[in-house]
């Protein structure tokens, strides 16, 4: 299947592009449906009501027990209703995947010191290879961090877009989402979702 926008492939059957979120075949992009949801607010539609709501303390664990992979696997499930969003900002996919790889390569050398053991003789260029390996580690570590923090705030920016349009306000706070990233962000979107809007 063809994206008709950027002409991207999709695999046949998919709703939307992963390249760039549009709607493919018959489906149209819409915000509200014209039939009223629970307590009288519209139904919640569009690329919001795509994400699945999870429990923000769901996700902390997730992040804790994946060792922080789930933290980028989060983003990169859902970029298809993120991309469709209405801001004109986008998240990177590029940036989204590095962040993954690096946590991995952090975990891959984290197991190899454990490997090796903390009292290796083991030297290259004159230098331990554990303590290469511990300060490779932090540098993937803080490098995937600052990756997923950067596209946290774009993803607020884009969800801050998307509902502004509506003429309503959503409050994301800054610091709370490149503290928390995916935990607070599936917060707001879970708020969202509870009041009808998307």
């Amino acid at each position: 299947m063809i994206c008709p926008r950027c002409r991207a492939l999709s695999p046949e059957g998919s709703n939307y592009c992963f390249q760039c979120g549009a709607a493919l075949g018959l489906l149209d992009e819409f915000i509200f449906s014209n039939e009223s949801g629970q307590g009288g607010m519209p139904a919640l539609e569009g690329p919001l009501a795509d994400v699945p709501e999870l429990h923000w303390f769901l996700v902390l664990v997730y992040n804790i027990i994946t060792l922080g992979i789930y933290g980028s696997v989060w983003f990169l499930r859902r970029l298809g209703a993120f991309q469709r969003l209405r801001s004109e900002r986008r998240l990177n996919p590029g940036l989204l995947t590095a962040s993954l790889v690096f946590t991995i390569a952090s975990l891959g050398c984290a197991l190899t010191l454990i490997v090796i053991g903390e009292g290796s003789a083991l030297v290259v260029a004159g230098l331990p290879v554990t303590d290469l390996l511990d300060d490779f580690s932090t540098f993937l570590d803080l490098s995937a961090w600052l990756m997923l923090a950067h596209q946290a705030l774009r993803l607020r920016r884009m969800i801050k877009d998307h509902v502004a349009a509506q003429g309503r306000h959503v409050a994301i706070t800054a610091l709370w989402t490149i503290l928390f990233q995916n935990i607070n962000l599936q917060h707001a979107i879970n708020g969202l979702k509870r009041h009808g809007r998307s």
